[in-house]
């Protein structure tokens, strides 16, 4: 009898853990992600530039991500949320990205810029993130990232102090 239980058991257990798997490579996370600013910065009209932060999940499991977003030659504007981790040269927010979306949602920063620098770049990247649940565990093991273009930004200051973009 304990022989059946032990079987029935370890039966169970790969039973489940292979349709998690199965469930994880057929249905994973599908995030697409890009970068949103302007062409050009004038810093003697305003010393801050607002950047947007866009993703979506195309896939059909809800995915935990970080966004980050790292500055050289600048700095990020903190923000005070509870989402939000911030530096003067990085931030993540920590977002969940909602199953089957078509539209992207859009997080702004605002990056103070310094105009004694000849150049700034924004790098914008997405990292996976723990979370307990089912959906949390399949999206750290199988989501797909899918930079779309820009995702790296430099901006050069030109002859009339202004900055334009270097995609």
């Amino acid at each position: 009898m304990e022989q059946k239980i032990k079987y029935l058991i370890i039966g169970a257990v790969v039973t489940t853990t292979f349709t998690f798997l199965l469930y994880g490579l057929t249905n994973p996370p599908i995030v697409d992600y890009t970068l949103h600013c302007s062409s050009s910065f004038d810093p003697r009209y305003s010393t801050r530039l607002t950047v947007v932060l866009e993703v979506r999940n195309r896939g059909h499991i809800d995915a935990p991500l970080l966004l980050v977003l790292t500055v050289q030659n600048a700095t990020i504007f903190p923000i005070d949320k509870p989402w939000a981790e911030c530096t003067d040269s990085r931030i993540k927010l920590y977002v969940i990205a909602m199953k089957n979306s078509e539209q992207y949602s859009a997080y702004a920063v605002d990056i103070v810029v310094d105009s004694s620098y000849e150049s700034f770049t924004l790098t914008y990247s997405i990292e996976k993130r723990f979370d307990p649940s089912i959906s949390g565990v399949i999206s750290l093991l199988f989501a797909e990232f899918h930079g779309f273009y820009p995702t790296s930004v430099t901006y050069v200051k030109d002859a009339e102090g202004r900055y334009n973009s270097q995609e």
